[in-house]
């Protein structure tokens, strides 16, 4: 009664049981183990079992026996997972062997538990190429290497005779292919590769079940030979070609998609009927999902790297501009700071001179404001002696006493007075002016040297002769200067002498305006525009009938009231220097003016003595608009953006502050050095210094950054030499290319290194 109820317990057992005697005949099996084999228990009860009983054809390996033969001699249970055996396609089966030995420690027999394992085994299998397949993924740099790396998963998983891979790079527009090591060769239709082309081997009409599937878009033939002549179009040309070329039976197509469209596709085929199974396509169908997003991902990083190459090509172009544009400004930043001090010299002057009244004070004043806007270093001034008709010197700074003895007097014959009695300038070397080079003019050793008439009503009345030792010429922006004192100069000696009546004096004043060519205007205490010189009514573009019925508020531009014509009356007052907006004739024009307020025969008058400035102030408005296009440029990179000068960051974008995690204050000024993952930062400095001092160095590397919270990424950095506030630096664009890839903190990871 026992061993019928063991009987019936072993036949319910959803595993295969067979028990063998001490010879090796079965003396029982229940019938899950007799379903496994192929064969009825009457035919197995009693008779030895043979390999090819359980598991496949007489050519392979006998493990079986070899698993018994083990078992039988160790007297020890022994199992084996996953074995495969060829029963109507590949299965996978669980082996475990249970020896019984008797009290007197003899051999008995043998038990036999057989379980089929088949589909966890394939879930199983998988997953590890699934798992597989992600650290493929990781390791690899490009798209063609993955496609690669993923051609060799799948042949060996799917145990498939050929495996291989199509898809088309949108980015590129060219086809990327990829082939398994033992397949016969990337067969080809003939047709050019596009997406109309895939497209269309995955849009066909339902055939039944059995004969074509179409699951999640996939292609699945299984009989090749039973359906070939109902296929059409381009599926039927390439499975034509695939079948009488190589011998394939069973075929899959599986789609590629990008951005939801067929991109292209991977195929498996095999020789066998039913050689690729479903439980393989459904895997590799697992795989294309995320294949789909890294070759996207993969793509748009290539366009990203075009992109910021682009943009470093623009950061280039536009930091050559900028260079320009501010050697360009720092110019005329020097020219106009200059300017300033010759009108600041040339207003001090003027108000010297009102309470000034001996001659020889007055020139001695004007001989070294004359030196000293010009930089040059000797000069002196001449009066014209109307009995003779030459010229008498009367003060001379930075000469030998031999030299002033010798060049006391000038003839007004000579080729230098008639140009000077005439009313003109001469500028030049002193060598080619003076040939009469004797010893003591050659032992002085003067250059560059200048002879400026000094005029009162049409006559010269006196000159100034400016010289240098060392440099070959009196620069050409030191030259309206020196007119211009001349000018003042001239009134002040006519004033002095008494030699002109009060009518001379208007023309007195009338050259000091007409001999420079800065514009001068002089108004009253109302604004009203009294007289103005040709530079004056040039710049206003009126005549001087038009001007003398001007008032100040006339040429106000429309944006200024009157609250600024009151600021401005206060400038009047104490003189100073004025940058001032003049609207002429619908245009807008700045005059850089120097305020000296007067008083002549008991009259209160405002002098300004102007420097138009309109094209330079138009310049800066450019660089202005120029600047702020770069900033926003900067600002909008998707990359972190900054300058690095003496080891700081002087300079960062809105994407440097999200990647440290730090505030622009915070930011400012603090060493990179503090951001260097402490392993990397040796490597880091090495690369900085040589940078900055010119060495060649690779453009772009990466290392590892720590950010605010202690977290390590891995960044890749490009950088170039640049100029930053006039002293070297490095331009440094920075990309995070951790990903999703943790690096933990940095205290942990500096303590395990």
């Amino acid at each position: 009664m026992e061993a019928q109820h063991a009987s019936e317990l072993l036949g319910s057992l959803s595993s295969g049981v067979c028990i063998f005697d001490r010879y090796g005949a079965i003396t029982y099996c229940n019938a899950r183990f007799a379903e496994l084999s192929g064969r009825t228990v009457r035919k197995l009860v009693g008779r030895k079992l043979r390999k090819n009983t359980l598991w496949g054809s007489w050519g392979q390996k006998d493990e079986f026996r070899e698993l018994f033969a083990r078992a039988k001699e160790s007297r020890q249970t022994v199992t084996m997972r996953a074995m495969p055996v060829n029963k109507g396609g590949t299965r996978y089966w669980n082996l475990e062997l249970r020896p019984y030995i008797s009290r007197r420690k003899k051999y008995e027999g043998m038990s036999l538990l057989v379980e089929d394992v088949t589909q966890l085994f394939e879930k199983e299998n998988a997953v590890e190429l699934l798992r597989r397949y992600y650290a493929a993924a990781l390791l690899q740099t490009s798209p063609q290497a993955l496609l690669d790396e993923s051609v060799g998963l799948i042949r060996e998983f799917s145990g498939c005779a050929s495996v291989q891979i199509l898809v088309l790079d949108r980015y590129k527009g060219s086809v990327m292919k990829a082939v398994s090591e033992h397949s016969p060769g990337l067969w080809d239709s003939g047709h050019t590769v596009t997406q109309a082309f895939i497209e269309s081997i995955f849009v066909l009409p339902e055939m039944g079940p059995g004969v074509y599937s179409k699951d999640s878009g996939s292609v699945y033939l299984a009989d090749v030979s039973a359906l070939e002549s109902g296929l059409s179009g381009n599926l039927k040309e390439l499975v034509a070609g695939a079948c009488n070329s190589y011998g394939f039976n069973s075929i899959a197509l599986i789609p590629v998609r990008l951005e939801g469209r067929e991109a292209g596709y991977i195929q498996l085929a095999s020789p066998r009927v039913n050689g690729v199974t479903k439980e393989t396509v459904e895997a590799v169908e697992r795989i294309t999902g995320h294949l789909q997003v890294i070759l996207e991902h993969a793509g748009l990083k290539d366009e990203l790297s075009r992109q910021r190459q682009n943009l470093l090509k623009q950061v280039y172009e536009r930091s050559a501009h900028l260079e320009s544009l501010g050697e360009r400004l720092k110019q005329e930043v020097a020219e106009r700071k200059k300017a300033q001090e010759e009108m600041r010299v040339q207003r001090d002057l003027a108000i010297s001179l009102n309470g000034i009244e001996s001659m020889d004070e007055a020139l001695n004043l004007c001989l070294e404001t004359a030196i000293t806007v010009s930089g040059m270093d000797s000069g002196g001034i001449y009066i014209a002696d109307p009995v003779a008709g030459g010229f008498k010197l009367v003060c001379a700074r930075g000469l030998s006493e031999d030299f002033v003895k010798l060049v006391s007097y000038h003839s007004a014959a000579e080729t230098s007075g008639k140009s000077v009695m005439e009313g003109k300038s001469i500028f030049g070397r002193y060598g080619e002016l003076d040939k009469t080079l004797d010893e003591v003019r050659g032992k002085e050793g003067l250059k560059g040297i200048g002879i400026v008439p000094i005029i009162h009503g049409g006559k010269t009345v006196a000159c100034l002769n400016i010289a240098s030792h060392v440099f070959e010429e009196i620069p050409v922006t030191a030259r309206n200067a020196i007119e211009a004192i001349c000018a003042v100069l001239g009134t002040f000696i006519a004033h002095v002498s008494g030699r002109e009546e009060l009518i001379e004096s208007e023309e007195r004043y009338r050259t000091l305006f007409a001999r420079t060519s800065n514009p001068i205007m002089v108004i009253d205490s109302e604004g009203n525009y009294i007289d103005g010189n040709d530079a004056a009514l040039a710049f206003l573009e009126c005549t001087r009938e038009e001007l003398l019925a001007m008032n100040v508020r006339d040429t106000l531009p429309p944006y200024l009231d009157d609250g600024w014509f009151e600021r401005l009356r206060k400038i009047w007052e104490s003189g100073g220097t004025v940058e001032r907006d003049y609207y002429v004739w619908g245009k807008i024009k700045v005059l850089e003016l120097t305020v000296i307020p007067l008083q002549v025969a008991g009259r209160k008058i405002i002098s300004g003595i102007g420097r138009d400035i309109t094209e330079r102030k138009i310049a800066e408005a450019a660089l202005r608009e120029s600047e702020e296009k770069y900033r926003s440029l900067i600002e909008s990179a998707g990359e972190a953006i900054f300058i690095m000068q003496d080891a700081k960051i002087k300079f960062a974008n809105k994407r440097s502050f999200e990647l440290v995690q730090y505030t622009p204050d915070e930011l400012a000024d603090r060493r990179f050095s503090e951001f260097v993952y402490p392993p990397d930062l040796e490597m880091v400095m090495e690369r900085y210094t040589a940078r900055l001092s010119g060495q060649s160095v690779e453009p772009v590397y990466s290392f590892r950054f720590v950010d605010r919270d202690g977290s390590v990424k891995r960044v890749e950095i490009r950088t170039i030499s640049v100029l930053w506030d006039n002293r070297p630096a490095i331009l440094a664009l920075m990309t995070d290319i951790s990903g999703g890839e943790s690096h933990g903190k940095v205290m942990l990871l500096t303590e395990i290194e």
